[in-house]
């Protein structure tokens, strides 16, 4: 007898939750910089205002949570859907990152982004699509690829 297949992970609701990602990153800050010094370089290159998206490489495990925290806005990240299973899930959904299944067209995850550009809101990407030696000699097909 085969087991039968694991549910998908829970998916959010298209539009973010952001007040985690607005109210904790200052307190978050505070408390990484008591531990590692950690420098944001040229944050004046990004807009104050209107739809953004960051493209970053994608080096170590902490560069998304560290482009979230430390980011001249607030943002909203493209996370691997792998990621939204038990606490870990929960408490990415309420930092209102974007679950991103990178081995199919996500419809959903590019309509979150499309409603956080919409309201004015920064997106962060990792074109890598994995972490990587970080010097941009692979991506992924991207916006070609999606059937709209």
């Amino acid at each position: 007898m085969r087991a039968a297949p694991s549910p998908p992970p829970a998916r959010p609701s298209a539009r973010p939750r952001r007040w985690l990602l607005h109210g904790g990153r200052p307190t978050s800050r505070f408390l990484i910089r008591r531990r590692f010094a950690v420098r944001v370089h040229h944050p004046e290159n990004v807009p104050r205002r209107g739809g953004v998206v960051l493209a970053a490489n994608h080096i170590g495990w902490a560069d998304g949570p560290l482009l979230a925290i430390f980011g001249p806005r607030p943002v909203h990240a493209l996370t691997k859907v792998e990621m939204f299973t038990g606490p870990l899930g929960a408490f990415l959904r309420t930092c209102g990152q974007i679950p991103l299944d990178r081995f199919h067209v996500d419809r959903a995850a590019i309509r979150a982004c499309v409603q956080v550009l919409a309201r004015g809101g920064a997106v962060g990407i990792f074109p890598e699509g994995r972490r990587g030696p970080g010097d941009l000699s692979r991506f992924h097909r991207g916006p070609r690829t999606w059937p709209w």
